[in-house]
């Protein structure tokens, strides 16, 4: 059976938000990606992806529940106004929240399942133990050059500040003197876990390679 691989949080086109506000899925990207980075690898409902849209549906808009391996569902009650009003501690336990709700009503239209609902709930109070920041080590991207002289650690930063934001840090092996370095933009809302695909080190470089073998991230070990 299909496990959740993908979960997206978006806002219809028929919905409101207060003008000179940051983007509404720039918000609650964080949320959701450590959301999904705690979650084990569960079947849902046989979707690999779930997209909750949050505002009023028109015409144009789907909705389906496990429809070539996606669900549509929509929070069309959502309250732009207050969510904007709150401070961000609250805004991500709101979403949060609502996130848990959902997928546990999408998981028991297939009949009740206690055991899938507590692992839901169990993955929310994870995300909160985290505090909403979380930085996960990606070990196929950190390798060491082939003279020992230098060790590349690729980290994944999920938080509030950043939303998704991918660093490497360069440790001189000799020194123990370590230089972080951005492989993105600061702040950041794309899912780079597929972007950042092949890596090559020298003596003196760094390199990553996205899927299409274009350089992605370049840095020079020495500087």
């Amino acid at each position: 059976m299909p496990k959740l691989n993908i979960l997206t949080l978006e806002q219809t086109r028929a919905a409101i938000t207060p003008p000179k506000e940051l983007p509404f899925r720039w918000i609650v990207y964080h949320v959701k990606e450590l959301f999904m980075a705690f979650l084990p690898k569960i079947e849902i409902n046989n979707s690999s992806k779930i997209q909750i849209d949050f505002g009023s549906k028109s015409e144009d808009d789907w909705e389906g529940d496990c429809v070539l391996g996606v669900t549509n569902i929509f929070i069309e009650d959502f309250d732009f106004e207050e969510f904007y009003k709150l401070d961000k501690r609250s805004q991500e336990h709101m979403i949060l929240n609502i996130i848990v709700n959902t997928l546990c009503e999408i998981s028991q239209r297939q009949g009740e399942d206690i055991e899938k609902v507590n692992i839901i709930k169990e993955t929310a109070n994870k995300v909160i133990e985290s505090n909403f920041d979380l930085t996960v080590h990606i070990k196929r991207l950190s390798k060491k050059s082939p003279n020992k002289l230098y060790s590349v650690n690729v980290y994944k930063c999920l938080n509030a500040s950043c939303g998704e934001a991918w660093r490497c840090d360069i440790e001189n092996i000799k020194s123990g003197v370590v230089t972080q370095k951005w492989m993105t933009r600061v702040p950041n809302f794309l899912d780079r876990r597929d972007w950042f695909k092949k890596v090559k080190i020298t003596d003196k470089e760094y390199i990553v390679y996205e899927p299409f073998s274009k350089v992605a991230f370049q840095t020079n070990l020495e500087n």
